[in-house]
Protein backbone atom coordinates (compact mmCIF):
# COMPACT_ATOMS: atom_id res chain seq x y z
CA UNK A 1 0.00 0.00 0.00
CA UNK A 2 2.97 2.70 0.67
CA UNK A 3 4.39 1.83 -2.80
CA UNK A 4 0.62 2.90 -4.35
CA UNK A 5 0.26 6.09 -2.24
CA UNK A 6 4.05 6.76 -3.69
CA UNK A 7 3.38 6.13 -7.10
CA UNK A 8 -0.18 8.14 -7.05
CA UNK A 9 1.73 11.09 -5.51
CA UNK A 10 4.52 11.06 -7.96
CA UNK A 11 1.52 10.98 -10.75
CA UNK A 12 -0.38 13.60 -9.02
CA UNK A 13 3.03 16.11 -9.10
CA UNK A 14 3.73 15.28 -12.79
CA UNK A 15 0.50 16.57 -13.61
CA UNK A 16 0.10 19.36 -11.82
CA UNK A 17 2.79 21.18 -13.68
CA UNK A 18 0.50 21.28 -16.76
CA UNK A 19 -2.31 23.83 -16.43
CA UNK A 20 -4.06 23.14 -19.66
CA UNK A 21 -4.71 19.67 -18.75
CA UNK A 22 -7.99 18.14 -16.86
CA UNK A 23 -6.93 16.10 -13.74
CA UNK A 24 -9.18 13.45 -12.13
CA UNK A 25 -9.31 10.91 -9.09
CA UNK A 26 -11.34 7.90 -9.38
CA UNK A 27 -12.18 5.07 -6.63
CA UNK A 28 -13.75 1.69 -7.03
CA UNK A 29 -14.80 -0.93 -5.69
CA UNK A 30 -15.98 -4.35 -7.27
CA UNK A 31 -15.03 -7.78 -7.08
CA UNK A 32 -13.23 -10.15 -9.21
CA UNK A 33 -13.27 -13.71 -10.72
CA UNK A 34 -10.34 -16.22 -11.56
CA UNK A 35 -9.96 -16.60 -15.25
CA UNK A 36 -7.03 -19.02 -15.08
CA UNK A 37 -7.42 -22.89 -15.67
CA UNK A 38 -5.19 -24.08 -12.98
CA UNK A 39 -6.48 -27.13 -10.76
CA UNK A 40 -5.06 -28.28 -7.33
CA UNK A 41 -4.89 -32.26 -8.57
CA UNK A 42 -4.30 -35.25 -6.29
CA UNK A 43 -3.75 -38.75 -6.83
CA UNK A 44 -4.36 -41.48 -3.57
CA UNK A 45 -3.27 -45.20 -4.20
CA UNK A 46 -4.23 -48.10 -1.53
CA UNK A 47 -3.11 -51.35 -2.19
CA UNK A 48 -4.61 -54.11 0.59
CA UNK A 49 -5.11 -57.77 0.64
CA UNK A 50 -8.40 -60.56 1.09
CA UNK A 51 -7.82 -62.97 -1.36
CA UNK A 52 -4.96 -61.34 -3.35
CA UNK A 53 -3.82 -57.99 -4.09
CA UNK A 54 -5.97 -55.48 -5.22
CA UNK A 55 -5.47 -51.36 -5.66
CA UNK A 56 -7.91 -48.59 -4.98
CA UNK A 57 -6.88 -45.33 -6.86
CA UNK A 58 -9.17 -41.99 -6.26
CA UNK A 59 -7.94 -38.64 -7.91
CA UNK A 60 -9.18 -35.19 -6.69
CA UNK A 61 -8.92 -31.59 -8.44
CA UNK A 62 -10.12 -28.19 -7.27
CA UNK A 63 -9.82 -25.31 -9.77
CA UNK A 64 -7.80 -22.61 -8.18
CA UNK A 65 -8.97 -18.98 -7.53
CA UNK A 66 -5.60 -16.96 -7.11
CA UNK A 67 -6.88 -13.44 -8.50
CA UNK A 68 -10.21 -13.94 -7.07
CA UNK A 69 -11.04 -11.08 -4.51
CA UNK A 70 -13.04 -7.78 -3.23
CA UNK A 71 -11.49 -5.14 -4.90
CA UNK A 72 -10.09 -1.64 -3.72
CA UNK A 73 -8.73 0.61 -6.09
CA UNK A 74 -7.99 4.25 -7.08
CA UNK A 75 -7.22 5.98 -10.07
CA UNK A 76 -5.40 8.83 -11.37
CA UNK A 77 -6.13 10.57 -14.72
CA UNK A 78 -4.83 13.55 -16.99
CA UNK A 79 -6.98 14.01 -20.17
CA UNK A 80 -4.77 14.81 -23.13
CA UNK A 81 -7.90 15.69 -25.28
CA UNK A 82 -11.73 15.75 -25.08
CA UNK A 83 -10.79 11.65 -26.31
CA UNK A 84 -7.89 10.70 -25.14
CA UNK A 85 -6.53 10.48 -21.52
CA UNK A 86 -3.27 8.60 -19.39
CA UNK A 87 -4.64 7.12 -16.54
CA UNK A 88 -2.61 5.08 -13.78
CA UNK A 89 -4.79 3.03 -11.86
CA UNK A 90 -3.41 0.64 -8.73
CA UNK A 91 -5.52 -2.05 -6.29
CA UNK A 92 -5.50 -4.83 -3.73
CA UNK A 93 -7.36 -7.53 -3.13
CA UNK A 94 -9.62 -8.39 0.25
CA UNK A 95 -11.16 -11.56 0.71
CA UNK A 96 -9.06 -13.70 -1.32
CA UNK A 97 -8.65 -17.23 1.04
CA UNK A 98 -10.50 -20.07 0.07
CA UNK A 99 -10.51 -23.35 1.40
CA UNK A 100 -11.23 -27.13 -0.06
CA UNK A 101 -10.83 -30.80 1.05
CA UNK A 102 -10.06 -33.39 -0.74
CA UNK A 103 -11.79 -36.43 0.04
CA UNK A 104 -10.01 -39.20 1.39
CA UNK A 105 -10.45 -42.99 1.94
CA UNK A 106 -13.51 -43.57 4.34
CA UNK A 107 -12.02 -46.37 5.62
CA UNK A 108 -8.86 -48.22 5.45
CA UNK A 109 -9.10 -52.00 5.80
CA UNK A 110 -6.86 -53.64 8.71
CA UNK A 111 -5.04 -55.92 5.85
CA UNK A 112 -4.30 -52.69 3.98
CA UNK A 113 -0.24 -52.92 2.86
CA UNK A 114 0.04 -49.80 1.78
CA UNK A 115 -1.15 -46.25 1.28
CA UNK A 116 0.26 -43.20 -0.71
CA UNK A 117 -1.22 -39.89 -2.50
CA UNK A 118 0.54 -37.46 -4.79
CA UNK A 119 0.16 -34.76 -6.57
CA UNK A 120 0.34 -30.98 -6.52
CA UNK A 121 -2.06 -30.55 -3.39
CA UNK A 122 -3.01 -33.44 -1.40
CA UNK A 123 -5.83 -35.20 0.93
CA UNK A 124 -6.93 -33.30 3.72
CA UNK A 125 -8.24 -29.82 3.97
CA UNK A 126 -6.29 -27.25 2.06
CA UNK A 127 -6.47 -23.47 2.93
CA UNK A 128 -4.91 -21.13 0.03
CA UNK A 129 -4.85 -17.34 0.06
CA UNK A 130 -2.77 -14.67 -2.18
CA UNK A 131 -1.93 -10.81 -0.68
CA UNK A 132 -1.39 -9.26 -4.10
CA UNK A 133 -1.30 -5.55 -5.39
CA UNK A 134 -1.25 -4.23 -8.92
CA UNK A 135 -1.20 -1.35 -10.93
CA UNK A 136 -1.33 -0.66 -14.09
CA UNK A 137 -0.62 2.88 -16.75
CA UNK A 138 -2.98 2.67 -18.88
CA UNK A 139 -3.99 4.82 -22.38
CA UNK A 140 -8.02 5.64 -22.20
CA UNK A 141 -10.06 6.02 -25.72
CA UNK A 142 -13.58 7.39 -24.57
CA UNK A 143 -16.00 9.19 -26.72
CA UNK A 144 -19.47 10.27 -25.42
CA UNK A 145 -22.44 10.00 -28.14
CA UNK A 146 -25.53 10.22 -25.79
CA UNK A 147 -25.50 13.42 -23.37
CA UNK A 148 -24.30 13.06 -19.95
CA UNK A 149 -23.15 9.43 -20.73
CA UNK A 150 -19.96 8.52 -21.93
CA UNK A 151 -18.05 5.32 -22.68
CA UNK A 152 -14.29 4.29 -23.02
CA UNK A 153 -12.09 1.95 -23.77
CA UNK A 154 -8.59 1.43 -21.46
CA UNK A 155 -6.04 -0.66 -21.81
CA UNK A 156 -1.70 -1.31 -20.72
CA UNK A 157 1.02 -3.15 -18.87
CA UNK A 158 -0.19 -4.57 -15.83
CA UNK A 159 2.63 -5.24 -12.76
CA UNK A 160 1.53 -7.20 -9.83
CA UNK A 161 3.22 -7.78 -6.57
CA UNK A 162 2.23 -11.05 -4.78
CA UNK A 163 2.06 -13.52 -1.32
CA UNK A 164 1.35 -16.70 -1.26
CA UNK A 165 0.30 -18.90 1.48
CA UNK A 166 -0.97 -22.26 1.39
CA UNK A 167 -1.95 -24.51 4.79
CA UNK A 168 -2.05 -28.23 3.89
CA UNK A 169 -3.59 -30.88 7.01
CA UNK A 170 -3.41 -34.28 5.92
CA UNK A 171 -5.07 -37.18 7.80
CA UNK A 172 -3.65 -39.63 9.67
CA UNK A 173 -3.52 -43.37 8.13
CA UNK A 174 -2.87 -46.59 10.20
CA UNK A 175 -3.44 -50.43 9.64
CA UNK A 176 -1.90 -53.14 10.55
CA UNK A 177 1.32 -53.36 8.15
CA UNK A 178 1.80 -49.84 8.08
CA UNK A 179 1.04 -45.91 10.09
CA UNK A 180 0.59 -42.44 8.11
CA UNK A 181 1.14 -39.40 10.73
CA UNK A 182 -1.29 -36.59 10.10
CA UNK A 183 1.15 -33.64 8.90
CA UNK A 184 0.55 -29.98 8.68
CA UNK A 185 2.29 -27.84 7.03
CA UNK A 186 2.43 -23.93 6.33
CA UNK A 187 4.38 -22.41 3.28
CA UNK A 188 4.54 -19.06 1.71
CA UNK A 189 5.86 -18.16 -1.78
CA UNK A 190 6.79 -14.65 -3.04
CA UNK A 191 8.81 -13.90 -6.15
CA UNK A 192 9.45 -10.08 -7.83
CA UNK A 193 6.85 -8.16 -10.07
CA UNK A 194 5.62 -9.69 -12.52
CA UNK A 195 4.12 -8.04 -15.88
CA UNK A 196 1.17 -8.78 -17.46
CA UNK A 197 -2.27 -6.98 -19.54
CA UNK A 198 -5.02 -4.82 -18.11
CA UNK A 199 -7.91 -4.10 -20.23
CA UNK A 200 -10.96 -2.77 -19.23
CA UNK A 201 -14.64 -1.65 -20.93
CA UNK A 202 -16.90 1.02 -19.23
CA UNK A 203 -19.25 3.63 -18.96
CA UNK A 204 -19.75 6.87 -16.74
CA UNK A 205 -22.73 8.96 -16.05
CA UNK A 206 -22.25 12.75 -15.39
CA UNK A 207 -23.83 13.83 -12.15
CA UNK A 208 -22.12 16.98 -12.18
CA UNK A 209 -19.88 18.93 -13.37
CA UNK A 210 -17.06 17.57 -11.48
CA UNK A 211 -18.75 14.61 -10.64
CA UNK A 212 -19.78 10.95 -12.20
CA UNK A 213 -19.95 7.59 -11.68
CA UNK A 214 -19.25 4.46 -13.35
CA UNK A 215 -19.15 0.74 -13.80
CA UNK A 216 -16.71 -1.41 -15.50
CA UNK A 217 -15.49 -4.03 -17.05
CA UNK A 218 -12.38 -5.39 -16.51
CA UNK A 219 -9.90 -8.14 -17.64
CA UNK A 220 -6.34 -8.98 -16.60
CA UNK A 221 -4.21 -11.81 -18.19
CA UNK A 222 -1.02 -12.19 -16.16
CA UNK A 223 0.83 -15.46 -14.64
CA UNK A 224 3.07 -15.00 -11.37
CA UNK A 225 6.09 -16.48 -11.12
CA UNK A 226 6.85 -17.73 -7.29
CA UNK A 227 11.18 -17.88 -6.98
CA UNK A 228 10.96 -18.72 -3.40
CA UNK A 229 8.68 -20.75 -0.69
CA UNK A 230 9.37 -20.50 2.62
CA UNK A 231 7.90 -22.89 5.40
CA UNK A 232 6.30 -21.31 7.95
CA UNK A 233 4.89 -24.48 10.11
CA UNK A 234 5.55 -28.07 9.90
CA UNK A 235 3.99 -30.58 12.44
CA UNK A 236 3.14 -34.18 12.75
CA UNK A 237 0.88 -35.83 14.89
CA UNK A 238 0.56 -32.08 16.25
CA UNK A 239 3.93 -32.19 17.42
CA UNK A 240 6.66 -29.65 15.71
CA UNK A 241 8.64 -31.24 12.52
CA UNK A 242 10.39 -28.54 11.32
CA UNK A 243 13.88 -30.21 12.20
CA UNK A 244 12.78 -33.03 9.48
CA UNK A 245 13.05 -30.69 7.09
CA UNK A 246 16.12 -30.64 4.52
CA UNK A 247 15.48 -26.71 4.83
CA UNK A 248 13.15 -23.64 5.27
CA UNK A 249 13.64 -22.46 2.03
CA UNK A 250 12.79 -23.76 -1.42
CA UNK A 251 13.78 -21.73 -4.45
CA UNK A 252 12.26 -22.42 -7.37
CA UNK A 253 10.11 -20.76 -10.68
CA UNK A 254 6.46 -22.07 -10.31
CA UNK A 255 4.24 -19.75 -12.48
CA UNK A 256 0.54 -19.43 -11.13
CA UNK A 257 -2.28 -18.20 -12.90
CA UNK A 258 -3.80 -14.99 -11.69
CA UNK A 259 -5.70 -13.98 -14.76
CA UNK A 260 -9.14 -12.67 -13.75
CA UNK A 261 -12.09 -10.70 -14.71
CA UNK A 262 -14.13 -8.38 -12.63
CA UNK A 263 -17.02 -5.66 -13.00
CA UNK A 264 -15.91 -2.47 -10.99
CA UNK A 265 -18.38 0.60 -9.71
CA UNK A 266 -16.96 4.31 -8.72
CA UNK A 267 -16.92 7.88 -8.19
CA UNK A 268 -14.64 10.31 -10.33
CA UNK A 269 -13.90 13.35 -9.83
CA UNK A 270 -12.66 15.98 -11.97
CA UNK A 271 -10.20 18.50 -10.37
CA UNK A 272 -9.87 21.03 -13.45
CA UNK A 273 -11.01 21.90 -17.30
Amino acid sequence: MKRFIFLLSVLWLAVQGSAHAQIYLKGFTGYSWAAGIAKLTSTQSLAYLIKDYQEIIIMSSHKMKYGQGLLLGISAGYSLTKNIAFELTGNTQLFSSFSYYSPSMLKIPPDAINYSYSGYGTFGHVEYSSHIFQFSPQVVFSSNPCGRFTFYLKSGPNFLMAKVRQTTQTERYSSVFFYEPSRLTAIEGTGKINIGLHTAFGTAYMLSKRISIFAEITWVNIYYTVKEKKYLRCEEDGIDAMHTLEGYNIYIDEKINFSHVGLNIGLKYVFQE
